[in-house]
């Protein structure tokens, strides 16, 4: 390859890698700020995220999908919603509620790939929430973004998406404004050298 197709490829070269990396700056800036937005909008709703691990509320729920569960008074609960709650043994238990016994504050309970009810009722200061949302396929990578434990950890990594997306558009700046007074260099140097030389031709 010689020097001129070298130059004349370059360019074009420069110009795709430069709007890939304005691209790749655009879905950082947009992700982050979808998701900070997010958390945020969660947040004032009182709404939390929890992945759905096991089959228990298929075809309803599918396993692995992201439910959002927003924080009610157990006493608003009726028959056929979905709740999040508190099992005996502590783990975190999604099922469809069949009956409600306001005068003891207990639901009863059953998983929609269950024939029969779950063994234990529900107290109702076990409930978590009820469901008001699913996105189906996430729930593993939100659930283990919105547990307490994590969400210092998340909110560093999408501050350090963002801190990197500005560097990268201040170089590209301060790389464009370099070429600009290089290319303004230039022509000055020209027009210098178009003077000096008109000013000889008039001597002679």
């Amino acid at each position: 390859m010689t020097t001129e197709e070298k130059r004349t490829v370059n360019p074009a070269v420069k110009k795709t890698l430069s709007k890939i990396g304005d691209i790749m700056r655009l879905v950082i800036l947009f992700v982050s700020a979808a998701v900070l937005i997010f958390f945020l909008v969660c947040g004032i709703f009182k709404i939390r995220m929890y992945d759905v691990y096991n089959q228990s509320m298929e075809p309803t729920i599918k396993k692995h999908s992201l439910i959002l569960v927003k924080q009610v008074y157990p006493e608003t609960i009726k028959d056929g919603d979905i709740i999040t709650f508190t099992a005996a043994d502590g783990s975190l238990t999604t099922s469809r509620v069949i009956e409600t016994d306001r005068l003891t504050g207990v639901l009863v309970t059953r998983s929609d790939a269950a024939a029969e009810e779950d063994v234990m009722n529900v107290p109702f200061e076990r409930v978590l929430g009820r469901m008001v949302y699913q996105i189906p396929l996430i729930g593993a990578i939100f659930g283990f973004m919105s547990t307490s434990d994590n969400h210092m950890l998340v909110i560093a990594l999408i501050a350090i998406l963002v801190i990197f997306s500005l560097i990268l558009e201040v170089i590209k700046r301060m790389k464009r404004n370099r070429a600009q007074i290089a290319e303004n260099d230039q022509i000055l140097r020209k027009k210098f050298e178009q003077r000096i030389t008109s000013q000889f031709k008039k001597e002679d």
